[in-house]
């Protein structure tokens, strides 16, 4: 992957993008330019308007139970922890799970990344939960502000079959245009 460097991520004022108002123009010619495909426009598109994609079949089976052995794996020996300390157990797991790390650095995911934010993508947490955190409607963009706000995507792979009633991931279409609020402003 990429190394960081500090000079890639200046600080700014500018929005990303596809948060600017003349993010659908931008899209348009980029794909009458021949630099993207209908589907990346497409998608951006989406994004632009909606404030998140769908890419599917992204992440391979093998690789989904690889994660899912590895997320059981933790579960098993620390299972007699309290609650508060197991989840711990499952923040950023990437170092010592090799097939989480190869997800959070599947080059077609960051490819969409760098896409979507316009500059590259600096992945740095991973969030292995065995089952649902049952947590409600939230902004994570109060937790991990980037600076300047907008720079920060979250990713989420289903790692089994989501069905309807099984509390599936809720994403609030157009709250992308909501004011960033960051920790400072809600104390």
């Amino acid at each position: 992957r990429r190394p960081y460097r500090r000079e890639q991520y200046p600080d700014t004022d500018e929005l990303p993008w596809l948060d600017r108002p003349d993010a659908e123009q931008a899209i348009a010619a980029k794909r009458a330019a021949g630099e993207l495909t209908d589907e990346q426009a497409a998608q951006l598109q989406h994004w632009a308007v909606e404030g998140y994609v769908v890419l599917k079949g992204l992440l391979d089976t093998d690789s989904c139970e690889a994660i899912n052995a590895d997320v059981q794996k933790v579960y098993d020996e620390n299972r007699h922890l309290p609650i508060a300390e197991l989840k711990l157990k499952f923040q950023d797991m990437w170092p010592d799970s090799l097939s989480t790390q190869r997800a959070m650095l599947h080059q077609p995911l960051l490819d969409w990344l760098d896409l979507i934010l316009g500059v590259p993508a600096l992945p740095y947490q991973t969030l292995n939960l065995p089952r649902s955190s049952q947590q409600g409607a939230h902004s994570d963009e109060i937790l991990m502000t980037s600076n300047p706000p907008g720079f920060m995507l979250a990713t989420w792979y289903a790692l089994e079959d989501v069905e309807e009633d099984a509390g599936p991931l809720v994403i609030l279409p157009r709250s992308h245009r909501f004011p960033y609020v960051g920790a400072a402003q809600v104390g």
